[in-house]
């Protein structure tokens, strides 16, 4: 099975510009001042929406096994063996 393509067709203005769609815009919210990466792939001109790098919490203390049950007890109710 291939993918869908959607193709929608833009014009470029004199200044080199192109007005994406509002729904567009809206479906990959994309709001003035945000920045798109081009890149240029056999032949095709892509943009994507930059999204920024999921970043990895972490807390200093030690797991214990008290954490596991109470895990437990949160998604089931009450204490469980």
């Amino acid at each position: 099975m291939g993918t869908k393509e959607n193709v929608e067709t833009v014009r470029v203005d004199t200044r080199g510009r192109i007005t994406l769609p509002r729904h567009i815009r809206q479906r990959f919210r994309i709001d003035e001042g945000d920045e798109l990466d081009l890149t240029i792939r056999e032949g095709k001109i892509h943009l994507a929406k930059d999204r920024p790098e999921l970043q990895t919490i972490s807390d200093e203390r030690e797991w214990g096994e008290e954490a596991f049950v109470d895990a437990g007890e949160a998604l089931f109710g009450g204490e469980h063996e």
